[in-house]
């Protein structure tokens, strides 16, 4: 975002206290959807022509705290851009269009995805699974870009193979269809609420392994993932921030040590997407119930397409135009 906001007559004030985003292209559409954590501290959205001109429209916004809202698009119209003003002013803003996301304007995207030729492997806990939005996030890249998926991540999953009454994500990977694009992993937030020991890294890629333990687990996930699929690009998400105490670093830092090792992209919410719900707004706002740890439909939205959309255009999308 930008110091300053959009007058009435086109100019900027160029306070400090006052935010605005970059102009965003909307020629292409005649309503949007957005939400916004911004209250009624003096927000509005101006109106550029193809042109770069302002457009005398200003629109002042009401409260629209985290709720989604419609804004038409008048005739004319190329760019919009959202400014608002007020004490310690840090705003987020996300667009969607009636497909789906459009832009996170933090991000300063504006593109609209097509992955109707890609089938992606997912494999995870209940944040993969869809616990707060039945179906997750797998589910929301398929309504909003055609993603074929096969997802096959279950509630309450751990990386280790410490218990007999759960799913173990680490022995997954040959129930995943063998036609898929690319694959995505994520866990390890089940294994740090039931004290999963961390565990060492082994100093090669045959050496024996003690699944028992989180980075042990781990090793045996990626080997089996490259041995079933060792053309695809692979990845692991890290999840978002969860509340309620819960210390995730040793076991973040144990996903970063094994991907380098492994060679697996890292997607990563936890520390990119400011979704940290010690913070009680975006808890009650974006997470099932408030419960702190499942993403509702607009958590999903807001803080994990953007990253795993921008993983499949940049990586998925491009490994397939060449393969």
């Amino acid at each position: 975002t930008l110091n300053g906001y959009v007058k009435a007559n086109g100019t900027i004030d160029g306070t400090e206290s006052a935010k605005r985003t970059f102009l965003i292209g909307v020629d292409s559409y005649d309503s949007l959807e957005y939400i916004t954590n911004m209250a009624n501290i003096g927000c509005e959205i101006a109106f550029y022509d193809e042109n770069y001109n302002f457009i005398p429209a200003l629109k002042v916004l009401g409260d629209n705290r985290h709720n989604i809202k419609t804004l038409e698009i008048p005739s004319g119209v190329s760019f919009i851009q959202f400014s608002c003003y007020g004490t310690n002013v840090q705003p987020y803003i996300t667009l969607y269009n009636r497909d789906g996301l459009y832009s996170k304007v933090n991000n300063q995207a504006s593109k609209k995805f097509d992955f109707s030729n890609l089938k992606i492997g997912f494999t995870g806990d209940s944040i993969c699974e869809g616990s707060g939005y039945r179906g997750g996030y797998a589910k929301l890249l398929n309504e909003c870009y055609g993603l074929q998926y096969n997802n096959v991540g279950v509630s309450g999953g751990h990386i280790a193979h410490d218990r007999d009454d759960v799913f173990i994500i680490s022995n997954s990977i040959s129930l995943i269809d063998e036609d898929i694009n690319a694959l995505i992993m994520e866990g390890g937030i089940n294994d740090k609420s039931n004290s999963v020991p961390i565990g060492t890294i082994t100093n090669s890629f045959d050496a024996e392994i003690d699944q028992t333990t989180f980075l042990g687990a781990l090793e045996k996930l990626f080997r089996d993932a490259i041995n079933r699929f060792p053309t695809i690009p692979k990845a692991f998400l890290i999840v978002h921030k969860v509340g309620d105490g819960i210390n995730f670093k040793p076991y973040k830092d144990a996903i970063l040590e094994c991907c380098d090792k492994y060679g697996i992209e890292v997607i990563d919410v936890n520390g990119k997407s400011g979704f940290n719900t010690y913070n009680n707004t975006l808890k009650t706002s974006f997470t099932h119930n408030g419960d702190g740890l499942h993403p509702n439909k607009i958590g999903y939205k807001t803080f994990y397409l953007p990253y795993i959309a921008s993983y499949i255009d940049n990586v998925v999308n491009q490994y397939s135009r060449f393969n």
